[in-house]
């Protein structure tokens, strides 16, 4: 288990690649449309966006179990707050 801040540092940086993962995800998308546009053989770009496609799966995956991580984190300091009385 990662530490409180630990998550928070993890999470932006791993926001961060689910939005560039989408910004590359669009312009393969593009190339391969284009290329079958041109009547051109796209199957190793088509491959690659496939592949691309379940590395974002993963990254975004990623992001949401940093963010159920850090929310556990949050959960077990409020309840140690109240039972501590520091709450």
């Amino acid at each position: 288990m990662h530490t409180r801040a630990m998550l928070q540092q993890m999470l932006p940086d791993a926001e961060m690649r689910v939005a560039r993962g989408a910004e590359y995800l669009r312009a393969q998308e593009a190339r391969v449309a284009a290329l079958k546009g041109k009547g051109q053989l796209a199957e190793h770009s088509r491959q690659l966006l496939e592949i691309m496609k379940q590395t974002q799966d993963l990254q975004i995956e990623h992001v949401a179990l940093l963010k159920r991580e850090l929310a556990a984190t949050e959960e077990r300091s409020s309840t140690s707050d109240r039972i501590m009385g520091t709450a």
